[in-house]
């Protein structure tokens, strides 16, 4: 299987261990697209990856996906510098 076009990913130190993360769902993923060898998907990760993305600070993001500080610091910069897709936007119920 090629791997010439993958998914973004990140390494990350998370629950005592180091690993490559995916920073999008792999089950919406268009054809042609794979995720990295060993590549470990974690939906805390991916919601961080989007909400940083629509710019929500790394101490918001660890307080509600209860992830560490130190890996929602990393995703968040990641997230600022990258050129991350326009998302809809958020839906607030009444």
């Amino acid at each position: 299987m090629p791997y010439a076009f993958t998914l973004p990913a990140i390494r990350l130190p998370l629950d005592g261990i180091t690993a490559v993360y995916l920073l999008e769902d792999p089950g919406s993923l268009p054809a042609g697209l794979y995720p990295p060898p060993g590549a470990v998907y974690d939906p805390r990760v991916h919601a961080a990856w989007i909400l940083a993305g629509q710019g929500h600070r790394a101490s918001w993001l660890a307080d509600r996906l209860g992830l560490p500080r130190h890996v929602t610091r990393v995703i968040a910069d990641a997230a600022r510098y990258a050129e991350v897709p326009d998302r809809l936007p958020l839906r607030h119920s009444a």
